[in-house]
């Protein structure tokens, strides 16, 4: 049976509940929403994306206080992490347990002083992108992004007239595998051809940091590391304003060589 994505305006309170836990092919997509396979065959992974599925109400202005009634939002997003302690085995009972979700460590970090060509070997880096010593008690998992928000805002002098935002790789990706830039600021070639980027400089509506499958393994197998994803996403049914149903739901996928396991799941509201 095919599932109805979205309600019907003025849809009853019995109808919302059910369809807020109902399932939904955006959850239903991972973990092979996180590997692509381009027109020669060569596979890519994932380290950060971001996707979404609305329906507004026709006629509605857009207000920037509030949401009508009956819009609806389905969303996700996956990043990986790459554990950076010897732990010897990593598993996804684990990392639920640890509510590594909910932690601090597992904030996606803008990059605001480093630039996108210095941020890897700068100085600064270490300052800014290495695993905190301290955390705010939940996780008992130390991991970093494998994916940093290269973000610049515009500037009073004109010489930035918008902001730019773009995701790369994290620098221990970047120096360990020795990529490089070229002409366009987030897009990272090795041995002359592209092996990273943000599909969003391509062109693409959001965001969604690729890696060529083979350089994350080498990466892996260079670092003796272990990696995974995050996944977090919901279902939404706007009351009007910011009164809203939803559910949650959130999911850990860890990431071998040549094989992901991992589930999704729903959890509490937070």
């Amino acid at each position: 049976m095919m599932m109805r994505v979205f309600l019907p305006f003025g849809a009853s309170d019995s109808d919302i509940e059910e369809w807020i836990i109902s399932e939904d092919k955006m959850f239903q997509d991972f973990p092979g929403r996180l590997i692509h396979k381009d027109e020669s065959g060569t596979e890519w992974v994932s380290l950060y994306l971001y996707q979404e599925n609305k329906l507004q109400p026709p006629n509605e202005e857009i207000s920037v206080i509030g949401f009508p009634i009956g819009e609806q939002h389905i969303w996700a997003s996956a990043s990986m992490y790459i554990v950076s302690d010897k732990m010897e085995k990593l598993t996804e009972e684990e990392l639920i347990d640890s509510g590594f979700i909910q932690s601090r460590s597992s904030y996606t970090r803008d990059c605001y002083s480093l630039f996108s060509r210095e941020y890897a070997w700068s100085p600064g880096y270490k300052a800014e992108f290495v695993v905190p010593e301290e955390d705010d008690g939940r996780a008992t998992i130390k991991a970093i992004p494998a994916s940093v928000n290269v973000l610049w805002e515009e500037e009073f002098d004109a010489s930035q007239e918008e902001t730019t935002s773009f995701m790369i790789p994290a620098g221990s990706i970047i120096q360990e595998m020795k990529l490089y830039e070229k002409s366009v600021d987030g897009i990272y070639y090795y041995n002359g051809k592209i092996v990273a980027c943000d599909l969003k400089v391509l062109g693409n509506e959001r965001s969604e940091l690729v890696i060529r499958r083979d350089i994350l393994n080498q990466y892996m197998a260079k670092k003796k590391v272990k990696l995974f994803w995050c996944i977090e996403g919901e279902k939404q049914y706007f009351l009007g304003g910011h009164n809203q149903k939803w559910q949650r739901r959130e999911g850990y996928f860890l990431y071998k060589s040549n094989e992901i396991n991992g589930h999704m799941r729903i959890v509490d509201n937070i």
